[in-house]
């Protein structure tokens, strides 16, 4: 029976660390799965022992992992099936390491970056609560005594102050569930599998869709190296990818090859750059597509680690100035914009 929730990253990590030391070591993967079973974690541990079980009975992997479709993430199944048709179990399996590998990258330092800017925005909300309660107070006797009027902006901070039992303790609920919601969705099963889960941070689509076309180019010419049919391989490696997009593109193509038509430039978008497409167009005349498949892989690969390195060295900064340059911000503006408006009230006296 198929366990009830998805994996997590971690949990999907070691179970596909396991699978790619059974098939390197050339061990069954039923002996390789049960011995896995006895020392994985309490909630992956029941998952791996059915799938050793299935696989003892006759099954293959991706029969056994279809079984458990509630568990495994599609985008997973689909690269298991693209690597055993292809005769390359291995190399699939080393990509959705690598691929798990620099995804808990990101996540370690998305989580590091949010550290400080979390500080300092608790430290100023803190600040203007207590602002709110000790200094507008005298500002607004102050104004009273002085007969300066009533501004909007003091108005504003009276109501603040007269309404805080209300917002205040809101407030830091509303966003402490923010991360929290944040850092779980860093830690599902697709994360490891090019899934933006972070789709606001600059940069970071940018190298999943790199990712994903490096993704797609290897696992085709995996397939097209073991003769599969260039139909099937295309579908195949794009439903390995997790793109709907390109799913649906390759599977035009796919279409159009089968009835013996031609592959329109107009397919070319940004899930298959015009120029995968164009290989993809000259395959009939070109006999080193493979290679030139892989080269394409390289290349985007590292254009997606690129992007990642970078975004690990310019998020903090980005975290630090977005929340808490902000907060500081606000917060001298609450303190510094009242105490300047006295002061010309004063000077006008």
């Amino acid at each position: 029976m198929a366990e009830a929730h998805s994996l997590t990253a971690t949990d999907l990590a070691q179970l596909n660390d396991e699978l790619a030391a059974a098939v390197r070591a050339g061990i069954p993967l039923d002996l390789g799965l049960h011995g896995a079973a006895q020392r994985a974690p309490a909630r992956l541990r029941k998952l791996t022992a059915q799938l050793s079980d299935d696989i003892a009975r006759g099954k293959s992997l991706v029969e056994a992992l279809e079984a458990h479709k509630a568990s495994i993430p599609p985008v997973y199944r689909a690269i298991i099936e693209a690597g055993t048709v292809s005769g390359r179990l291995d190399e699939a399996l080393a990509d959705v390491s690598q691929d798990a590998a620099a995804t808990d990258n990101i996540r370690a330092e998305l989580r590091r970056s949010l550290i400080y800017p979390c500080v300092v925005a608790a430290l100023a909300y803190g600040l203007f609560v207590l602002l709110l309660n000790l200094f507008v107070p005298h500002l607004l006797h102050t104004y009273e005594m002085f007969r300066f009027g009533d501004p909007g902006w003091l108005r504003f901070l009276a109501r603040a102050r007269e309404t805080l039992g209300v917002w205040g303790p809101l407030v830091p609920l509303v966003a402490a569930g923010l991360l929290l919601v944040l850092l779980w969705a860093t830690r599902r099963g697709g994360a490891i599998l090019g899934q933006p889960a972070a789709r606001w941070i600059p940069g970071y689509a940018t190298a999943v869709r790199d990712a994903r076309v490096a993704r797609f180019c290897h696992l085709l010419a995996m397939l097209i190296e073991h003769d599969v049919p260039m139909p099937q391989s295309v579908r195949l490696a794009a439903d390995a990818t997790g793109d709907r997009r390109l799913i649906k593109t390759a599977r035009t193509i796919a279409d159009r090859i089968e009835a013996g038509g031609q592959i329109e430039a107009a397919d070319a978008n940004r899930s298959l750059p015009p120029f995968v497409l164009w290989m993809l167009q000259s395959a009939d005349r070109n006999r080193s597509l493979a290679l030139s498949l892989r080269q394409a892989a390289d290349t985007y690969r590292q254009r997606a680690v690129y992007r990642c390195n970078l975004l690990q060295k310019v998020l903090p900064s980005l975290l630090v100035v977005a929340i808490a340059g902000s907060a500081t911000i606000l917060y001298a503006l609450a303190v510094f914009g009242p105490m300047s408006a006295l002061w010309y009230q004063m000077g006008m006296e």
